[in-house]
């Protein structure tokens, strides 16, 4: 979970590029950069962890336990407490800078290297 959540920021640093990237180069250059790093980061995946099935031997948790056990519950408020300012700000910031200073599309989108 702390890796997974620890890619967020690399999201808001790298977000002003794909701004940038459609005001000059186009709509589609950020998805298909995007996609060549998915690929490529998935064929490295592949020929570096060689990844293979095991059958499970124990039988898995069910839902009903993993949603009682207070240590989720925490862990999972704990997370949607503190994306709410960031996901509050992420529509809302470009339109009203957009609005109120006349910014560009793309100078709209650096605000968020300064939130991460």
């Amino acid at each position: 979970m702390g890796i997974a959540l620890g890619g967020s920021p690399w999201g808001f640093h790298w977000a002003p590029f794909g701004g940038v990237l459609y005001d000059f180069v186009g709509k589609s250059a950020p998805f298909l950069i995007l996609a060549f790093l998915a690929l490529f980061d998935g064929l490295l995946q592949l020929a570096v962890l060689k990844p293979h099935v095991t059958p499970a031997k124990d039988e898995p948790t069910s839902y009903i336990a993993l949603i009682k056990d207070p240590y989720i519950l925490v862990a999972a408020g704990s997370i949607m407490f503190a994306n709410m300012g960031i996901a509050m700000l992420e529509p809302s910031l470009p339109i009203w800078m957009r609005e109120t200073m006349n910014t560009p599309t793309w100078q709209s989108e650096l605000h968020f290297c300064q939130l991460a």
